[in-house]
């Protein structure tokens, strides 16, 4: 996916990268140059397009079990910035049955997020109670 690079990298190695209307940090690593892109001055600032790698490898489901709901919030909410900018439409979120925490920390995330339009538990053959299916905007 097109991305333009508006923010210089952070103490992380992350850019802030617009794609449409969509803003996310993107770890630098991860953009390549596109070759015919041209380079514009704004305000003083070079800026150019970048092409993401993520975009060839884009998964339409995140595995979430074993990690605690901290972990899983910080790496959901950058795989969803992903999916949005990859265009997925659906994702499938794995959290595992176990007692629950994680699937309610999960939905609680889902919720406040501006790009999910919907979701639901996994129907039965999805994963059932151990998945979360997202539609997203």
């Amino acid at each position: 996916k097109e991305a333009t690079v508006i923010a210089l990298p952070d103490k992380n190695g992350e850019v802030l990268v617009q794609a449409g209307i969509v803003k996310t940090k993107v770890k630098q690593n991860n953009l390549v140059l596109k070759e015919d892109a041209p380079a514009v001055q704004v305000e003083g600032k070079v800026i150019r397009t970048f092409e993401s790698k993520a975009s060839k490898s884009a998964r339409p489901e995140l595995n979430l079990i074993g990690k605690n709901v901290e972990e899983a919030s910080i790496e959901l909410e950058q795989y969803l910035d992903t999916a949005v900018m990859m265009g997925l439409g659906q994702v499938t979120i794995i959290h595992g049955k176990g007692t629950g925490v994680l699937r309610k920390g999960v939905h609680s995330l889902l919720k406040a997020n501006r790009h999910v339009k919907s979701f639901r538990l996994g129907a039965f053959g999805e994963g059932e109670a151990g998945v979360t299916v997202v539609e997203l905007k």
